[in-house]
């Protein structure tokens, strides 16, 4: 004989007008981008993506966010030159800004609502959590990053080195990553001496021959 738990929860709060409909039709495509892209469902993933982008006012972090899983699910999908031009032309300039529902209160609820997606002029809305990437320097290097990856894979290790070393020349502290895909890079184009050298200035602790 078998026995069922039931857990019974508060519901959530309905959705009531077009605002949030907005909202909750955006968070649905951009997690349904990223789990595609990350099943290397490719073709599913471009097209979620593409229609989070379609989507009238997006806030900043959604757009990020939209093409980030566009070009890396373009490049996957062999459309390298797509990917690179969204890198190159589309990610240059955006902010953070988010869209929050449910809200604390109602009156926050109309605030928000008498704005549109964001109410950044006021201040007062917080986020129930906080984003990743929330900062555009983090952001930006995870353009950077990617963007060498590309060029590197497509066969652009020149270019790609490039975009790696406007970085790194403003940049005191390197990510691993980005130390390891440099290097890697100086190895391919024969620049042993620059691969050392940034072992050297970013590894202290390690004693290269």
């Amino acid at each position: 004989m078998t026995s069922e738990a039931c857990l019974y929860v508060k519901p959530s709060n309905p959705i009531t007008n077009l605002h949030e409909i907005a909202c909750l039709h955006a968070a649905i495509l951009c997690a349904g981008a990223y789990i595609a892209l990350e099943l290397e469902n490719f073709t599913l993933a471009i097209k979620r993506s593409l229609r989070l982008l379609r989507i009238p006012s997006l806030p900043g972090a959604y757009q990020y966010l939209g093409k980030m899983y566009l070009s890396q699910s373009l490049f996957k999908y062999g459309e390298d030159a797509k990917a690179l031009e969204i890198y190159e032309n589309e990610i240059s300039n955006f902010d953070l800004k988010y869209c929050v529902s449910p809200l604390d209160t109602e009156d926050k609820k109309d605030e928000v609502m008498d704005s549109g997606w964001n109410n950044s002029s006021t201040g007062q809305i917080k986020p129930l959590q906080e984003w990743y990437p929330k900062e555009e320097v983090t952001a930006q290097a995870a353009i950077v990053y990617n963007h060498a990856v590309a060029l590197a894979a497509s066969g652009d290790t020149a270019k790609a080195a490039e975009v790696l070393k406007a970085w790194i020349t403003k940049s005191p502290m390197l990510p691993p990553e980005f130390l390891m895909l440099a290097v890697y890079i100086h190895v391919i184009l024969g620049n042993l001496s620059k691969a050392k050298s940034l072992l050297k200035q970013h590894s202290p602790n390690h004693r290269l021959q």
